[in-house]
């Protein structure tokens, strides 16, 4: 698994996911009238097809509606995922031998560190910040082959009236203790409709820990300036939705950089 935030960016744009709500849970139902019955969706398998082939992912869940268990199959290859929680809250994720531990600070609903350990040996750990209720700061470092810990980049999350208004990665070369400009996106559009991943910090780890998981609404389009071998490329991002009766996307197709993926969500309504 690669544990790059920005590389995860780019991939998963257009996947359903979007902006933190600008409004809170209860403002949500103050604007909902009371004989109106709130239908929730979880999604049970989504699958991805583009030119690189496809990976179909189907997932399970606790009684509590918790993610428990994420079974990939990409070219024949089944990867699986298992989730523990404790008081309500996300604390550890399994797969082929990495351990990943999800630790929180005082009442906090998202971890402010995740450690790695693959094999018995801790390889990486993530480092969140978070204030008024979004992801502000996503620091990813690992340990070197002496055990020290080195950072490898910082992206930081940028809120205009409490929408994503741009998302920028930073490089960080230990070497010379310098950072540069890997990944911009900005001029966010997004659609008013449901995240099909509920806010979930679980779904949110499956993307490396992508904070943009943890919403309520999905990208429309984007701009992302990226950096690929010293050159500088744009990458306008758009993505097209047809959704259910509950306003979840059944399907979506994104486009970067003239690259197009399909993706189909199945889903369990409640």
């Amino acid at each position: 698994m690669n544990y790059s935030f920005k590389t995860m960016l780019i991939l998963v744009l257009g996947a359903g996911l979007g902006t933190f709500s600008s409004c809170t849970e209860d403002e949500d139902e103050v604007t909902k009238p009371a004989d109106i019955v709130v239908v929730q969706c979880y999604p049970t398998k989504i699958t991805e097809v583009s030119d690189d082939g496809s990976v179909s992912t189907t997932y399970e869940y606790n009684a509590e509606k918790q993610l428990i268990k994420a079974t990939a199959v990409e070219d024949g290859d089944s990867y699986v995922t298992t989730y523990e929680y404790t008081d309500g809250k996300l604390t550890s994720a399994t797969s082929d031998g990495v351990v990943s531990t999800f630790l929180y600070e005082n009442a906090s609903d998202y971890p402010t560190r995740i450690n790695i350990v693959d094999d018995g040996e801790p390889v990486y750990f993530t480092v969140i910040t978070s204030a008024n209720g979004n992801v502000t700061k996503v620091e990813n470092s690992f340990y070197d082959d002496m055990g020290n810990a080195v950072l490898r980049d910082i992206t930081t999350l940028v809120y205009t009236n409490g929408v994503l208004s741009s998302v920028v990665t930073d490089n960080y070369n230990a070497e010379n203790e310098s950072f540069s400009t890997d990944l911009e996106v900005t001029d966010f559009v997004f659609d008013g409709k449901k995240n099909p991943y509920n806010s979930s910090v679980a779904f949110a780890f499956e993307d490396e820990f992508n904070p943009t998981a943890v919403i309520k609404q999905n990208i429309v389009s984007a701009n992302v300036v990226a950096n690929f071998n010293g050159q500088e490329i744009k990458l306008p991002y758009t993505t097209v939705y047809a959704y259910n009766d509950n306003e979840y996307p059944l399907t979506s197709q994104e486009t970067v950089f003239g690259m197009k993926t399909d993706y189909t969500f199945e889903y369990n309504c409640k």
